[in-house]
């Protein structure tokens, strides 16, 4: 089968800049261009396989701090952006880390740093999602805490790690809850078990070591 690139979206405004880019580029990866932060906003909701965006700072009609805020409100921010300008102050580069850029290079291209650069924040963004994968595999939804399931074989390793300590279980029950629900709607009985959610987490992060997690509906565990 044949081996497909990464793509990757160039926002450019140059178009010279945007050439440089593909003669870099086009052997490793499939590239597709913007040249301003509005077009690549509009082409970035529309592509589901970005694998990382080169985004240019300074340009007209959207510049690259602004897709970068709007990008943060969309589901795919986990696609990695390296920030490019020919600016070399601390305060550009600070700013674009803090609006969510993975990583910061200034003009002109130095080719073997670009390359090593995109690669490594595509690495990185494996990583990412294989770690948040994970986590929404181990935890509830509403609550964060440890599924039923997790919970209690996260409790098992808990004790034979610790064969030398007596543990407590807590089961936490809230009686009549549906009466909750029923008064107040979902929304506020949801809130009610993040809360309670919460408070479970402050006891148990101050009794190391200890483990829990939602085991059902309105039953708590630790």
């Amino acid at each position: 089968m044949e081996n497909i690139k990464p793509l990757i979206l160039v926002v450019e405004d140059q178009k010279i800049n945007r050439d440089i880019l593909n003669h870099i580029l086009k052997n490793e990866y499939n590239i597709i261009e913007a040249e301003n932060g509005a077009e690549a906003l509009d082409i970035f909701s529309k592509t589901e396989n970005i694998s990382a965006i080169l985004l240019d700072i300074n340009m007209p009609v959207m510049d690259g701090y602004t897709f970068l805020s709007e990008m943060n409100s969309k589901s795919k921010a986990s696609v990695p952006v390296i920030a490019v300008t020919a600016s070399k102050d601390s305060e550009s580069e600070q700013k674009v880390l803090e609006l969510g850029a993975w990583d910061y290079i200034s003009k002109p291209y130095i080719p073997q740093v670009l390359l090593a650069r995109l690669k490594n924040v595509i690495i990185r963004t494996k990583f990412y999602l294989i770690d948040k994968m994970k986590h929404i595999y181990e935890h509830d939804l509403l609550t964060d805490l440890y599924k039923r399931t997790v919970f209690f074989s996260e409790s098992q390793k808990l004790i034979s790690s610790n064969s030398d300590k007596k543990f407590a279980l807590i089961r936490l029950d809230v009686d009549d809850f549906h009466l909750l629900n029923s008064f107040w709607g979902e929304h506020e009985g949801d809130r009610f078990l993040c809360f309670i959610a919460d408070e479970i987490r402050k006891l148990a992060e101050s009794v190391h070591p200890a483990v829990y997690g939602r085991i059902n509906a309105d039953i708590f565990g630790i």
